[in-house]
């Protein structure tokens, strides 16, 4: 898993939404979860990927392409 791939990608869609709290609201995930997630600080569990990916429209493996 390439982490620095996965935060931009996710970086990159978090960008389209209104803002980060309002993507965390809306998908159920932490925010300062999220923010170590977008900074490369940490990887979500499988179980979260899939809340994450599910919520922007992805599979699991697109996020990190």
């Amino acid at each position: 898993m390439a982490i620095s791939d996965f935060s931009n990608n996710l970086k990159l869609l978090c960008s389209y939404g209104r803002s980060i709290s309002d993507i965390c609201r809306k998908s159920g995930i932490n925010r300062q979860q999220m923010i170590r997630y977008i900074g490369g600080k940490s990887t979500p569990s499988l179980q979260t990927l899939r809340r994450i990916c599910d919520f922007f429209g992805l599979d699991d493996h697109e996020i990190f392409l």
